[in-house]
């Protein structure tokens, strides 16, 4: 009887980690990857990445030096942006909502942090951590990353 408790729960132990243990490290593998590519948007030169994350599957944002770098690679589209932090006036997180039926129903549709150039002759601009789409349509840790993001940049802008 302890024989056969033994061999289900060592079978069950390994039912679990095993798959757990294959998408963990399929996620660093995607994680190392989009840094690198964060790590090389200039071939010129090669770029240090002090601090990083990573989001949605697709998407990193990092520091390097005095430049917010961004990277989103999203339904065969590549969006790449390289901001001199101390061109900015603030960051701010802005969230978008559709109706949904009642008037009182709002769905969270899209997030996006948000930056005010200090030259008024340039246009804000912005980059997208989520957006409702045909394959992107629940949101994950993406309002958290851009509410850090926009506390961490807004903090260095007051240095």
């Amino acid at each position: 009887m302890d024989l056969a408790n033994t061999i289900i729960g060592v079978a069950l132990f390994f039912a679990i980690a095993v798959p757990i243990y294959y998408i963990n490290n399929a996620s660093k593998k995607k994680r190392i990857i989009l840094q690198n590519k964060l790590a090389n948007l200039f071939t010129s030169k090669p770029m240090k990445i002090s601090d990083y994350d990573t989001f949605g599957g697709d998407s990193i944002i990092g520091i390097h030096e005095n430049e917010v770098c961004f990277y989103q690679e999203r339904n065969n589209q590549v969006v790449s942006k390289v901001i001199n932090w101390k061109e900015i006036a603030r960051f701010s997180v802005v969230k978008e909502f559709t109706k949904m039926g009642k008037q009182s129903d709002k769905k969270l549709s899209r997030v996006v942090l948000s930056f005010d150039f200090k030259d008024k002759s340039k246009d804000s601009d912005v980059i997208l951590f989520f957006q409702v789409d045909e394959t992107n349509f629940m949101i994950g840790e993406e309002l958290r990353i851009a509410t850090k993001w926009e506390e961490k940049l807004n903090q260095m802008l007051k240095s």
